[in-house]
């Protein structure tokens, strides 16, 4: 019997492998229009081209994808960042270019992955091991370049990344919910276009910055 760790049985040959990435691509697909609830593992087989019996022999459970999931989340989520340090806006003199820059990066990072990523946010909260560990890191260092953009310096203060935090956390949070959960409260009671979203969202980091100031960080 092969060994199962945390539901993914390792392929043992290069052909098991390509059925693990077949199905996990299709996966991926399929949520762009359902969510990983509605999502059988029939369904998820079909669309891959496999036999449901291959999908067993890849994973225990539909659940035991989820962590295969994260990492195409993951590549895509590095992808962006690269976009986005490449984007001019970023190294604008004008702090209001820079701001929007980060925001429209924000926006179209999580709608690009909206399927994926709202199964993640959802399971990840009663099975926190389906994101590793070895992402942390990566992650510190964006606070870094959100600093940089915030503030427009190359080498920004503990202070300042401690503030881009801060704006990580509201931005990510409103985001979150407004893509992801657009029927839903707390986003079915303030209902708002792509461009309003963006708009509001500048706001309240500048306010965020400029209250900051005002106490002296």
């Amino acid at each position: 019997m092969e060994k199962v760790a945390d539901g993914i049985i390792p392929a043992k040959r290069k052909r098991g492998q390509e059925t693990h990435d077949k199905l996990v691509a299709a996966a991926a697909r399929l949520l762009e229009a359902e969510t990983f609830e509605t999502l059988s593992v029939a369904d998820i087989a079909k669309e891959a081209g496999v036999a449901v019996g291959s999908f067993y022999r890849r994973f225990k459970t539909k659940e035991a994808m989820l962590p295969s999931l994260y990492q195409v989340y993951e590549d895509d989520y590095r992808r962006f960042w690269a976009e986005q340090l490449a984007n001019p806006d970023v190294a604008s003199p004008d702090q209001d270019v820079r701001i929007r820059a980060y925001l429209r990066h924000a926006f179209k990072m999580i709608d690009a992955d909206r399927g994926i990523i709202r199964a993640l946010h959802v399971h990840s909260r009663v099975a926190p091991q389906i994101v590793p560990d070895s992402s942390y890191p990566y992650r510190e260092t964006r606070f870094d370049e959100i600093a940089k953009a915030l503030y427009g310096v190359a080498h920004p203060s503990d202070q300042q990344t401690r503030i881009a935090r801060q704006v990580s956390l509201v931005v990510t949070a409103t985001l979150l919910e407004t893509i992801l959960y657009p029927e839903r409260s707390p986003a079915i009671f303030a209902p708002m276009e792509h461009d309003e979203l963006l708009e509001v969202l500048e706001a309240v980091v500048k306010g965020i910055l400029e209250g900051q100031e005002s106490c002296g960080a």
